[in-house]
């Protein structure tokens, strides 16, 4: 982490004087950078400049973090590479943890979305972390929390100026059909009283500027997109993680007491498919009708036949249907 602060800003820096900065030899530190780009990050070299990040790396850090979000920073933890910022908290809650916590990284080896689904995560482009909160009315009381957390997500956004973010039940955020960000939601603990939720969110911010953007098998945006379709000056990542630390521990700390109906037509003012033709899955059926949004818990409405009906499972899987 010392040679990649260095070098962060993009700028040249001979061998002699990176090897200074961090007390290795010159060979030492090309072998360091060599491990950079395994992380996915371009090292240029030049005889007689040394070498530089093809793209400067905006890096977190946890004092400016819980500073700008008024948060504990003992309660913060952030990683230059972990496998899961959903695991590592899940992992802690069963030795013991205080409540709350956030878990932040540059870089995810294992990264995780819904159904056990990959989410790719390059090192220093993004933003990846979890934040944990202990319920009391244990799972029944969670219900829709995915939704809501999708709402504050795209509000905090639009704050920016990022407009016409939609969301697509039950955890995905969508910019012109190209996904910017998604939600997991877990659970630990006690489900029928005092159970941990752990929160993890991947946004996309500069996802273009690394080359494991071909190892996404679907279509993405990222912040870099919308900044330049809106004309917006992008926010740092860490100015952004904090606002969205602050947003999303305010829903936590009321979300038992005003549950998702409070959350509802917030939702429903971005819903990715609404009035669509949609197909859903549930148990290997297939429903097909058109979308007619959530109700007060967060279940997906879809209208069949002429009948509205409700799904709730966590197994059911929603598209786009052909008209």
């Amino acid at each position: 982490m010392k040679l990649l602060k260095r070098l962060s800003d993009g700028k040249w820096y001979s061998g002699e004087k990176l090897g200074e900065a961090s007390g290795v030899s010159r060979t030492a530190i090309w072998k360091k950078l060599k491990k950079l780009e395994a992380f996915g990050l371009e090292v240029e070299s030049s005889r007689g400049r040394g070498y530089r990040l093809a793209i400067p790396v905006d890096l977190l850090d946890k004092e400016v973090i819980a500073h700008e979000a008024g948060f504990p920073e003992s309660n913060l933890y952030l990683f230059p590479q972990i496998d899961s910022t959903n695991q590592w908290l899940l992992d802690q809650i069963k030795t013991g943890l205080n409540n709350p916590v956030v878990c932040m990284a540059e870089y995810q080896s294992s990264g995780r979305g819904r159904r056990g689904r990959t989410w790719v995560s390059p090192f220093g482009v993004n933003l990846y972390f979890s934040l944990s909160y202990l319920f009391k009315g244990g799972i029944s009381s969670l219900s829709g929390l995915s939704l809501a957390v999708g709402v504050v997500v795209s509000e905090v956004l639009e704050s920016y100026g990022y407009m016409d973010i939609k969301l697509k039940w039950p955890n995905d955020l969508f910019w012109q059909d190209k996904k910017l960000s998604g939600v997991l939601i877990e659970v630990a603990g006690d489900l029928t009283e005092h159970c941990w939720v752990v929160v993890g969110i991947g946004l996309n911010i500069n996802m273009g500027a690394c080359t494991a953007s071909s190892d996404i098998n679907q279509p993405w945006s990222d912040l870099n997109m919308l900044s330049n379709h809106f004309g917006v000056d992008q926010p740092t990542r860490n100015e952004l993680l904090s606002q969205l630390i602050s947003a999303l521990f305010v829903l936590l700390e009321n979300f038992e007491k005003n549950k998702f109906g409070s959350y509802r037509e917030r939702w429903m003012k971005r819903d990715y498919f609404d009035s669509l033709k949609v197909e859903a899955y549930e148990g290997g059926k297939k429903i097909t009708g058109s979308a007619r949004g959530v109700d007060s818990h967060g279940h997906l409405l879809i209208e069949s036949k002429g009948v509205i009906k409700s799904f709730g499972g966590s197994d059911v899987s929603l598209r786009g249907g052909s008209e």
